[in-house]
């Protein structure tokens, strides 16, 4: 990887560890306060993130811009829901500002990202699944 990219990614996980992993009061907005209805929530955007990512993955392995703009956009718009900002903002910059070989590099990390917003989650009493 060039060091530019390298340079530009690093900068960006400085921004990016400065959002929370899960922001409790977007996703009390999300839900109306609804606890049971935010349990629900996380355990749909869990379920359905996978797929998301599987479909980034394949799009740029295939070098597939649009398709991996629409992955990229669909886990935005659920991280966002949810109020996992950190997530958010990197499927943000994946859909619109990344190149292939930058998104790549981010794939590495996005399974420690997911986790961190499963474990936030868990501490809150708001997500029980053991799934990884």
């Amino acid at each position: 990887m060039s060091t530019q990219i390298t340079k530009s990614l690093t900068e960006r996980w400085c921004r990016w560890n400065q959002l929370p992993a899960l922001d409790l009061e977007q996703l009390v907005s999300s839900t109306g306060g609804d606890t049971e209805f935010a349990q629900e929530l996380l355990e749909a955007y869990f379920s359905n993130l996978p797929g998301s990512v599987n479909g980034l993955i394949t799009a740029i392995h295939s070098e597939n811009c649009e398709a991996m703009k629409y992955h990229a956009h669909a886990a935005k718009g659920s991280s966002q829901a949810v109020g996992a900002c950190r997530l958010g903002a990197i499927f943000l910059a994946m859909e619109r500002e990344l190149d292939g070989a930058e998104c790549s590099e981010i794939l590495t990390k996005l399974d420690d990202e997911t986790q961190q917003v499963r474990n936030h989650a868990s501490e809150l009493g708001l997500f029980h699944s053991a799934a990884a």
